[in-house]
């Protein structure tokens, strides 16, 4: 009778096993348990593919497969547990072995197998990917991969990340970069096939790592039919969701690329009434990344919403999308906010939102100046916590509160500026905010930001609550941030306001630029023309600081660029929540500040009018008693505080901001609800 030789048994089990790492099949990844025996006598002689085939082919139990080590016979006479181990941990143990050998071949296929059935907590699994990153930036360095090889690298990242999205990205950095960098020359682009670029667009985003170079490559070759030899039409054989998809690839790669994605847009505007609602919406999202409003595609992509929301029911989700995508882009759509709004109000789709979500809602009804009690108070309620001497969940539930978990430090920075400028009177919660930003450690430059003008608006009697009402180390904490050094609001590079500075400066109207007050950075500023100037200052003027003391006895004016207002532009044009915010907390400053309109600007023919246009509205603001509270409207604006019928929260009881500050103090300024 002939032996059965080792090679021949470990054939027949891999034969048993190879139906069970089909993928797709009825039976994936649910090898039968009574072969676990065999395998552990030959799982030590598999070769990597055969590895790999074992790994896929167990894939579908879990991590629980336990095996036993064998031991001497000297040990197993004591009382000692047997030592065990998990299969999967056995495999990618081996894995991670042999991966330092091996073909490149050989190497992106482990990867690949290890990225969709290794389990994500697998210390061994985290062992293989620092290996694997090694290995492969040294083959790439070394031109040993080529382009469809390094853009399988990157799929399999990215397949492992949004898998196991719950663990921490291994640090495979330099390796992404390295192959990005490599991906970005023609000689390896090129060779991709259409479809295969947009992949590697989709994988490279969600990776997360700037890719300047490489975004750059991408426009380039879905823009130019035919570049390097390629014998595709480029965009124009693209579907319309492969066009979203590279718009949205083009922000999370850290390349505008607006010329890109333009040509794209105007690619994709005639299919958007075909397109599903989860397209439409992701079509918003990746819009609202960017910055970027084209108005063509903004205007069809308005209309096609519209009509989509008025007949199909919108998820919480997907409404949040949208109401974060149009607080970025400052664009007020009530035939798409309202169903979006509509959404949100309901319990049912605020109780599925964390505590992240929740204080977005509340910040993107600032972003858009959009006042909705119901929904305010509803966010405020589940982000307010338990009262200090409830009890733990068990007292929550029967006394109807929600438990809030931590917030991170710019939702609750962002949740304080919201509730200032709607001067929401809940004292709980502003206190629990400020706790939360106690606890950071370091607050980011835009959450100080924001924190300063927090404490300013408190400090004018804005806000709804007051120092005492926080707390003596609150307010201990808000003294020191208001005198803490650091960069005040950004303010970019304008040539419209460097135009009206020098245009000022023709009509002999002396003043100072960038002058700091609080958290803010006025574009121009002068002495106030009572009966003051540069040679007679007033009372209380210090030289030493000059900018303190032009603070308090200036005229300001404003440069209002196209970022200051709503969008669609002009029909009619509406000032932002933050330019209203800023207007009315330097005024109650006692500065009086006049804003020029870019669109005003825009329509004065020569250095005359423009130097007359100055000229009149200093006079005027030179003149002009202590200013109000309100944003005036200038020629061509609405009525920033006027009722239309079919704005936005229409119908809502209004008051002037005096009156409900004195009768309830529960918000100020009620915000154009339009």
């Amino acid at each position: 009778m002939s032996r059965v030789t080792p090679w021949a048994s470990r054939a027949r089990l891999l034969a048993k096993l190879r139906p069970y790492a089909v993928a797709g099949a009825e039976e994936a990844g649910r090898a039968p348990l009574a072969l676990l025996p065999e395998v552990c006598g030959h799982v030590r002689g598999f070769g990597p593919a055969d590895l790999r085939l074992l790994l896929a082919a167990y894939a579908g139990h879990g991590q629980a497969l336990q095996l036993r080590q064998s031991q001497s016979p000297a040990t197993a006479s004591k009382d000692v547990p047997e030592a065990t181990v998990t299969l999967q941990d056995l495999v990618l143990q081996l894995l991670v072995g042999g991966s330092r050998l091996g073909t490149p071949q050989q190497l992106l296929e482990t990867g690949e197998v290890v990225s969709i059935h290794a389990p994500c907590s697998s210390q061994l699994a985290g062992e293989f990917w620092v290996v694997f990153a090694e290995r492969v930036t040294r083959l790439a360095g070394g031109e040993g991969l080529e382009g469809r090889q390094m853009a399988w690298v990157f799929a399999t990242c990215a397949r492992w990340t949004r898998r196991c999205f719950a663990i921490e990205s291994p640090s495979w950095g330099h390796m992404i970069r390295t192959l990005g960098g490599r991906l970005a020359e023609p000689e390896n682009l090129d060779k991709l096939e259409l479809s295969e670029v947009v992949a590697l667009a989709k994988d490279a985003a969600h990776l997360g790592e700037p890719q300047l170079r490489l975004a750059a490559a991408i426009g380039h070759r879905v823009g130019m039919p035919g570049s390097g030899g390629a014998k595709d039409g480029g965009m124009h054989d693209l579907s319309p969701q492969d066009l979203i998809d590279l718009i949205g690839a083009a922000g999370s790669l850290g390349g505008r690329l607006h010329m890109m994605t333009r040509a794209l847009s105007n690619q994709l505007e005639p299919s958007l009434p075909e397109l599903p609602t989860s397209s439409l919406v992701q079509l918003c999202s990746h819009l609202g990344a960017l910055n970027m409003f084209p108005q063509r595609l903004a205007a069809a992509l308005e209309e096609a919403l519209a009509v989509r929301l008025r007949c199909e029911p919108l998820q919480a989700p997907a409404a949040l999308k949208l109401l974060r995508a149009f607080g970025r882009l400052r664009w007020r759509s009530p035939g798409v906010l309202r169903p979006v709004l509509a959404c949100l109000r309901k319990p049912c789709s605020l109780d599925t939102l964390g505590g992240a979500s929740l204080g977005s809602v509340l910040y993107e009804l600032y972003r858009l100046d959009i006042w909705d009690e119901e929904a305010t108070n509803a966010v405020c309620h589940r982000l307010r916590g338990p009262p200090v001497e409830c009890e733990r969940d068990g007292a929550l539930k029967t006394a109807g509160q929600f438990m809030a978990t931590a917030l991170p430090c710019k939702t609750a920075a962002n949740l304080l500026l919201a509730m200032s400028y709607f001067s929401v009177a809940d004292k709980e919660l502003h206190r629990r905010l400020v706790q939360e930003l106690l606890r950071a450690k370091d607050l980011p430059q835009e959450a100080m930001y924001q924190v300063k003008t927090f404490e300013m608006a408190i400090r004018l009697g804005h806000a709804a609550v007051t120092l005492q009402d926080l707390g003596g180390l609150a307010a201990r904490w808000l003294f020191s941030v208001r005198g803490a050094a650091g960069a005040p609001e950004l303010r970019g590079e304008s040539a419209f306001a460097d135009e009206v500075s020098q245009v000022a400066r023709n009509i002999s109207w002396h003043h100072r630029t960038e002058v700091e007050v609080g958290p803010y950075m006025l574009d121009f500023a002068a002495v106030s023309g009572d009966g003051h100037d540069e040679e007679n200052p007033p009372d209380g003027w210090d030289e030493n600081k000059p900018g303190r003391s032009l603070a308090r006895y200036c005229v300001a004016v404003e440069a209002d660029g196209p970022s200051h207002f709503y969008r669609p532009h002009g029909r009619p044009w509406h000032w932002t929540s933050t330019s209203k915010l800023r207007h009315r907390l330097l005024s109650a400053m006692r500065i009086r500040v006049a804003h020029v309109p870019f669109y005003d600007w825009l329509q004065l023919e020569g250095l005359a009018q423009k130097e007359a246009y100055l000229t009149e509205l200093l006079l005027k603001v030179h003149s002009s008693p202590f200013p109000s509270l309100k944003l005036e409207t200038p020629k061509g604006a609405a009525d920033a505080e006027a009722e239309q019928p079919d704005a936005i929260g229409s119908g809502r009881p209004r008051g002037s901001y005096m009156q409900r500050k004195v009768a309830t103090r529960s918000r100020a300024l009620q915000p154009r609800p339009g």
